[in-house]
C-alpha cells in the first residue's frame, strides 16, 4: 500500500491566501480615516455631513473595485488619495465646502477626458508633477507641527501615543500600520484618564445629506490642477506600476475614467478623489496573496472591509465627540508623516529643483492675490520659476515623461 508524503496531504487551499490579505488592507483602509477627520473641522461639517463623506469614502472604491476587478479578473483595488484629502484643509481658508463639491465635478470630467483621450502621461507636462508635490507638502507640514504643541497641551496621552507609535514602528511595521497602535492605545489611555465621550443610539446607522455644489472659479483653478495630477499622475500610475511589475497588463485608460467618474458622482456625497492607491495595490498584487491567477480574490474579501467601514460611517463620523481632539489630530499628523516624506521625496528628487522649492514655500505662506490663495499662486510662481530658471532641468524632465505637449513644448519652441 502506498503512503502519500506529508506534501501530497497537505494543500493548501487556493482562497486562503487572496482571502488572508484582506486583513492588512482592511487595517489600512480603517487607519487611513484619520485623513477625513482631521480635515473635517476645517471644512465646517455638520456630523451629517461628515457621516455622508466618509459613507461615499469608502461605499464607492467598493463599488469600483468590485467592477473594475470583475471585469478584468486581475487584481484592480480603488481607495481614495490620502494627500488630496490632506490638501483641502488648507484650501479652506478660501473656498467653502460647496466650492469645493464644484471643483470636484470640473475634476471628475477632466479625469474622464484625459483617461478617454490618453493625455493622462501628457498631464505633467503642463504643471509638473514636482511642483505640486511640493504644495503638498507645504499643505501637510502645519498637520505635523500642531503635534507637538498637542505634546504641550497633554503631555500624557499624547506621550503614550507618540512612544507606542515609535515602538510599533520599529517592530509591528509593515504588518500592522503603526498609526493603527498608536490609535489604539491613545483610546485605552483616553479611556483610563476618563477623557472619552458617547454617541446617542440614533448615530450607529449613516444618515446621508445632499450639500449643492457651487462654482467658483478661484476654487476650480486651485483644486483641480492638484487633484488631476495627484489622482492620476501619482496614484494611478504608481498602481498600474505596480500591477504591471505583477505580471499583468493594467487598463491605464480606463482607470483614470474610473477615477474620473467616481470624482465627479463621488460629490454627491462630498469630496471622494476616487484612485488606484499604490499602499493596498502592493498587498493584493504580492506574492502573499497567492496564485497570481487568483490574486483578484483578495479585492472581493477586501471590499467585505470598505463595506463595514462604509456601515459604520456614523460611528467614525462622530469620533470628534467621543475621544479628545488633541489625540485624534495627533494621529491624523503621524499619518501624514508617510504623506509628507513621499511628496517631500518626490519634489526634490529632480530634475526640477528650485520651481519645487518655491511652489513648497508660498503654500506655506498666507498669499491671498486678486482673489485667489496661497495654493493657487503655489502653482503659478512654481511653475514660472522652474520655467524661467531652470530651461536644462525642464529638458531633462520632459525627457523622463516622454512628453513633448505643453510646457514641454514651450520649452523646445523656446530653444529653437
Amino acid at each position: 500500500m502506498k503512503t502519500a508524503a506529508p506534501t501530497d496531504i497537505v494543500e493548501p487551499i487556493d482562497w486562503m491566501k487572496p482571502v488572508s490579505v484582506a486583513i492588512p488592507v482592511t487595517i489600512f483602509a480603517l487607519s487611513a480615516l484619520a485623513y477625513p477627520l482631521a480635515v473635517a473641522p476645517a471644512l465646517g461639517l455638520t456630523i451629517e455631513q461628515r457621516t455622508t463623506w466618509i459613507l461615499g469614502l469608502y461605499l464607492l472604491p467598493a463599488v469600483a473595485s468590485f467592477f473594475m476587478t470583475y471585469f478584468y479578473r486581475m487584481p484592480l483595488i480603488i481607495g481614495w488619495n490620502g494627500p488630496a484629502i490632506i490638501f483641502l484643509a488648507s484650501v479652506a481658508a478660501t473656498a467653502g465646502y460647496s466650492d469645493m463639491l464644484g471643483a470636484m465635478l470640473v475634476t471628475g470630467v477632466v479625469m474622464i477626458a484625459l483617461g478617454a483621450t490618453g493625455l493622462s502621461a501628457k498631464l505633467s507636462a503642463f504643471i509638473p508633477a514636482p511642483i505640486v508635490f511640493g504644495v503638498v507638502a507645504g499643505s501637510v507640514l502645519p498637520f505635523l507641527i500642531n503635534a507637538f504643541d498637542y505634546l504641550g497641551e497633554a503631555p500624557l496621552l499624547i506621550g503614550i501615543v507618540l512612544v507606542s507609535w515609535l515602538i510599533s514602528r520599529k517592530y509591528l511595521e509593515p504588518r500592522i500600520p503603526a498609526v493603527l497602535v498608536a490609535f489604539v492605545t491613545g483610546l485605552l489611555t483616553a479611556w483610563l484618564l476618563g477623557e472619552t465621550g458617547s454617541t446617542s443610539a440614533s448615530a450607529l446607522l449613516p444618515a446621508y445629506i445632499f450639500t449643492s455644489p457651487t462654482f467658483a472659479l478661484p476654487a476650480i483653478v486651485t483644486i483641480v490642477p492638484v487633484f488631476v495630477v495627484l489622482i492620476s499622475a501619482n496614484s494611478n500610475l504608481a498602481g498600474s506600476v505596480l500591477i504591471k511589475n505583477a505580471g499583468y497588463e493594467p487598463p491605464r485608460r480606463m482607470i483614470d475614467v474610473v477615477s474620473g467618474i467616481g470624482v465627479a458622482g463621488g460629490s454627491v456625497f462630498g469630496t471622494v478623489p476616487l484612485a488606484l492607491t499604490a499602499n493596498l495595490t502592493a498587498i493584493v498584487v504580492g506574492d502573499e496573496a497567492g496564485e497570481r491567477s487568483r490574486r483578484h480574490w483578495a479585492v472581493y474579501a477586501s471590499i467585505i472591509g470598505f463595506l463595514i467601514i462604509a456601515g459604520a460611517a456614523a460611528i467614525a463620523a462622530d469620533l470628534p465627540n467621543l475621544i479628545p481632539m488633541s489625540l485624534l489630530l495627533t494621529v491624523a499628523a503621524l499619518a501624514m508623516l508617510g504623506v509628507f516624506i513621499q511628496m517631500g521625496k518626490q519634489m526634490m528628487e529632480g530634475p526640477i529643483l528650485i520651481g519645487p522649492v518655491v511652489a513648497f514655500a508660498v503654500s506655506l505662506s498666507g498669499l491671498a492675490l486678486l482673489g485667489f490663495g496661497a495654493f493657487f499662486w503655489a502653482l503659478v510662481f512654481g511653475t514660472f520659476v522652474t520655467r524661467f530658471l531652470e530651461p536644462s532641468a525642464l529638458a531633462d524632465y520632459c525627457s523622463a515623461v516622454e512628453s513633448t505637449e505643453g510646457w514641454c513644448r514651450m520649452r523646445n519652441s523656446g530653444s529653437d
